[in-house]
């Protein structure tokens, strides 16, 4: 067999553009660069990295809003910190991205030691399983960035349900990455190449049953700003395994003391999160909105009874030969990852003939049993409606989120 070894091949007439091969050996063709493991289809494992779906909204207190499947954490709103996470049309110029998720400071503090604000997104150990526990030699993670404050911040991929119980009950370990935003209110574009050869000859699976299987498999976290002082600020770069530095929202000396919670208003947006396998970055695998949608119905499923001036109403039932609770059931359009919480959003009417608020009955992946709280008579109907007032709305919200 013969080889021929270049490092690119062109056109004649031109220097745009053909094939470039790296050090490595690692292909870009008309600079885009090829997979250098794992298939070619479905590479990102993310769910809504492009931030297309946000059906919870604006939030303006930390956990999850702004862009379904990522959720903000503070340990500073208990010192009167204040922050927002919405979705924005913002996003870089000519990458086919229209939405970003933000997190904003929207009461700065000055905050005590360890103290850390960021977000996350969390995915499920049947879905990572490919990229984490099949022996790959790299993993790679790529975003786009946009932030009010620049310098140093941390990134951690936490791999879970290993092996070695490190000593904060979740089965974790991290690897911690440092990257730097140079230029404040503008997009930048970031990868983040893993070495996995310490994980694979360190650690194997812990759990492979069922409910493992639907549970909690890797965190992977941004860091806006954690508090000096502490134990949170000194995570090494690369893989940690000391029990107090494998959770998320860590930092090192780099990264510490951002200036991101102390500052108001300050801003930081994100779009274009891949996570896929191989030591380089690809393209940004795009997908449509209504796939994306139906992914994320996995974790959150919202019903929308309208408003005051356009209701719907959900009729509740009273079987048997006594009074007491009306009952409806719901049959998901998607089967959710596990049986789900349920709460609503806004308010409801309540009066003769109607069932009062929502309770939550029974539910299971595919279904849910909801429970009226007014009493009804022997095999009696009641309603479920928004309130009549101005403005007055109804949504029903079930999730079965990892967070």
């Amino acid at each position: 067999m013969s080889t021929i070894k270049v490092n690119s091949i062109k056109n004649t007439s031109t220097n745009d553009g053909g094939i470039a091969i790296d050090n490595s050996g690692h292909v870009q063709i008309d600079g885009q660069q090829l997979a250098t493991a794992g298939a070619l289809s479905h590479r990102n494992i993310v769910i809504n990295g492009a931030m297309l779906v946000n059906q919870t909204g604006t939030a303006t207190t930390e956990g999850l809003g702004g862009a379904d499947r990522f959720a903000t954490n503070s340990s500073m709103t208990v010192s009167g910190y204040g922050i927002e996470s919405s979705q924005q049309q913002d996003a870089p110029a000519n990458t086919g991205f229209q939405k970003s998720y933000q997190v904003k400071t929207t009461a700065a503090v000055t905050a005590g030691a360890d103290s850390y604000v960021g977000f996350s997104t969390h995915l499920e150990f049947q879905d990572i399983y490919r990229a984490i526990w099949a022996g790959n030699s790299h993993v790679t993670f790529s975003f786009w960035v946009k932030s009010s404050i620049t310098g140093t911040f941390g990134f951690s991929f936490n791999p879970c349900n290993v092996s070695e119980s490190t000593g904060d009950g979740n089965r974790r370990v991290l690897h911690y990455s440092n990257y730097t935003i140079s230029a404040a209110n503008t997009w930048e574009y970031k990868t983040i190449a893993v070495d996995m050869a310490t994980f694979n000859s360190s650690y194997t699976v812990h759990d492979t049953g069922v409910d493992a299987q639907v549970g909690l498999g890797a965190q992977l976290t941004w860091t806006l700003d954690v508090i000096s002082g502490g134990n949170r600020d000194d995570a090494a770069l690369g893989w940690n395994t000391i029990a107090s530095e494998v959770r998320n929202f860590v930092g090192n000396s780099s990264a510490a003391d951002t200036g991101f919670s102390s500052t108001a208003n300050a801003t930081f947006k994100i779009t274009g999160v891949q996570f896929e396998i191989g030591a380089k970055a690809t393209a940004f695998e795009h997908k449509s909105y209504a796939e994306e949608f139906q992914r994320c119905k996995r974790y959150r499923q919202e019903l929308d009874l309208g408003t005051s001036s356009n209701a719907l109403h959900m009729v509740f039932h009273r079987f048997g030969a006594s009074t007491g609770s009306g009952f409806s059931y719901i049959a998901f359009p998607t089967a959710m990852r596990a049986a789900p919480s349920f709460s609503f959003q806004g308010s409801v009417f309540d009066g003769s003939g109607f069932t009062g608020n929502p309770i939550l009955g029974a539910s299971t992946p595919s279904s849910a049993r909801l429970s009226s709280t007014n009493s009804l008579g022997t095999n009696a109907n009641a309603f479920l409606r928004p309130n009549t007032g101005s403005g007055d709305f109804l949504r029903l919200r079930f999730t079965s989120e990892l967070f």
